[in-house]
């Protein structure tokens, strides 16, 4: 078979293509002086979320869909992962293999994604609701010469902000030795393999030693819980002038994002960003002409139940060279 999945949570396609989508969302690393600038295309799909107002009341942290909670629901979502894994190998095809929209558009993709949904990767509305937080980072790409990416899974934001910030060594970590090895297949498409060390288990030691090799860094996380014990200025000293974004898990560690804001509202400015439910009208327009309604609404569906956090935290003192 030329294509295979978990559940509709992993997804392999057997078949590469190595044409690049047109118009890449970001042009080429130009000279270490430059920008990375907003491609236009980008505001118009910003614009899906431009009702939605951003900090968001930290009170809803606990806030779930309740239609995911009740069997008919787990019922949906079997049928949601069906219908993900029949149009998986239709939306490669479509696509080239190459990401279809967002901030990492044009970039080239590979047959797996590892521990989360693969068509809304392939698509580029993954997350989409930090869209504009990855439209300032581009804005001061050039500007960062580090990247810490703690949780990196298959790569997909550690080789996108390889791409998006060209002055930067991109540090991984990832614990999943299979992840790993598609995070070097993915670094090698894109030919960003001398930009990315890819490392195993994070620890505080190790990541304190990574940030002080860095003027300006960014601190990407997303580790299931354990962001309570990683993401200690009191452990790490080099968070305090990091630029910190965080997957929240209060399901795993409840309380997280008090416990964040308590340890970096003395040195951060701090927004917090929350997921929205999707449907065929975010799928770009450059893939909706080839597919159904129902098959844009699995291409952009991410398979969450609980309402999601990200925490986008910025230091004050960013003046500060270490």
């Amino acid at each position: 078979m030329p294509y295979r999945t978990d559940r509709g949570r992993r997804a392999r396609v057997a078949v590469g293509y190595d044409h690049e989508w047109p118009t890449p969302f970001f042009p080429p690393p130009g000279p270490a002086s430059g920008a990375c600038n907003v491609h236009p295309p980008q505001n118009k799909f910003l614009a899906v979320y431009d009702q939605v107002t951003y900090p968001v009341d930290p009170q809803t942290s606990s806030r779930l869909y309740l239609a995911d909670r009740c069997p008919l629901a787990a019922c949906r979502n079997n049928h949601h992962r069906a219908a993900s894994d029949r149009l998986c190998p239709k939306l490669w095809e479509v696509t080239q293999g190459n990401i279809a929209s967002g901030p990492f558009m044009g970039l080239k993709y590979i047959q797996e994604a590892a521990g989360s949904s693969f068509l809304p990767k392939l698509t580029g509305t993954y997350e989409m609701e930090l869209w504009p937080v990855f439209a300032s980072i581009a804005e001061r790409g050039a500007s960062f010469d580090g990247v810490v990416d703690i949780g990196a899974a298959e790569g997909y934001y550690a080789i996108g902000l390889a791409r998006m910030c060209p002055n930067a060594c991109v540090v991984s970590y990832e614990i999943d030795s299979h992840a790993r090895e598609l995070q070097t297949e993915l670094a090698r498409r894109n030919g960003l393999s001398d930009r990315l060390q890819i490392l195993g288990a994070a620890d505080v030691a190790s990541i304190e030693a990574k940030l002080t090799q860095f003027k300006r860094v960014l601190v990407v996380c997303d580790i299931e819980g354990a962001e309570k014990e990683i993401l200690d200025p009191s452990l790490i000293p080099s968070l305090a002038v990091a630029e910190i974004l965080v997957e929240t898990h209060e399901s795993k560690a409840p309380g997280i994002k008090q416990l964040l804001r308590e340890r970096f509202s003395a040195t951060h400015t701090i927004e917090l960003y929350e997921n929205r439910k999707r449907s065929a009208a975010v799928c770009p327009d450059v893939l909706r002409r080839h597919l159904s309604d129902d098959e844009a609404a699995t291409a952009v569906w991410e398979d969450r139940g609980l309402v999601q956090h990200w925490m986008w935290m910025k230091p004050t003192n960013k003046g500060i060279e270490k």
